[in-house]
């Protein structure tokens, strides 16, 4: 019969603890590895997602005003129409001179250009505030004047 020392049995026992615990400190060393890369090309992409939709909206409202612009064009002075736009987000300026209506927006990677072009000369002035905007869109006989109700 053999004879194990309780030194001996300490000994085993403090050693499988021991690699346990590393064992432990791999598992979640390769868990956190995997998921900082993991979160941070979520957040890249939901990023790239938000901005890609404010980027849609901006157009889809210089869209409607082009257009609203247009219908007026055959219109005499002093014909005039009110028009809901959303303007998202992040839109920073706002120019509607010549035949064109310019957004400049705010994006991931810097700033978009928004450009709408119509078909008479326009001029006038919106605000950059997100959220709807109530336009008026005015026959002035040689040229189409767009404002917002502030």
């Amino acid at each position: 019969m053999k004879m194990v020392s309780s030194r001996s049995k300490s000994r085993k026992s403090n050693m499988h603890k021991a690699q346990v615990a590393m064992e432990y400190i791999i598992v979640v060393g390769f868990v956190i590895a995997i998921s900082i890369p993991t979160i941070l090309i979520f957040y890249d992409y939901s990023k790239k997602s938000q901005y890609s939709v404010i980027l849609t909206q901006a157009d889809n409202a210089a869209e409607k005003i082009a257009e609203a612009v247009d219908m007026m064009s055959y219109y005499d002075e002093p014909s005039k129409i009110k028009i809901e736009v959303m303007f998202p987000k992040n839109v920073r300026l706002v120019n509607i001179s010549h035949n064109e209506i310019y957004l400049r927006v705010g994006t991931y990677s810097g700033v978009s250009d928004v450009t709408k072009f119509v078909q008479t000369n326009v001029t006038g002035t919106l605000g950059t505030w997100p959220g709807i905007h109530i336009v008026t869109i005015e026959s002035k006989g040689s040229y189409v004047l767009v404002s917002d109700n502030e």
